[in-house]
């Protein structure tokens, strides 16, 4: 993934295949940290911001998950 990364830095798909690895591996904010990658470099779906939520809310981290699905229903009405 690190690899993928550094050769194409604008390639979201790095980050978001490194996300839903980390999903899998429970280790849910990293993952959260690299779904937010993927979006700042262009990746926008409904999908992701759900995905996202997902991992802070198994990482306990509720505020941050209300924060990602705020900003889904501004861009995702």
């Amino acid at each position: 993934y690190k690899t993928a990364e550094k050769l194409d830095p604008s390639n979201v798909a790095p980050n978001y295949s490194l996300a839903l690895r980390l999903m899998e591996e429970e280790l849910y904010q990293t993952s959260a940290a690299e779904f937010q990658k993927a979006i700042d470099k262009g990746l926008y779906s409904s999908i992701i911001y759900s995905q996202m939520a997902t991992a802070h809310i198994l990482a306990g981290n509720l505020p941050d998950a209300e924060k990602t699905i705020a900003r889904a229903v501004e861009i995702y009405p």
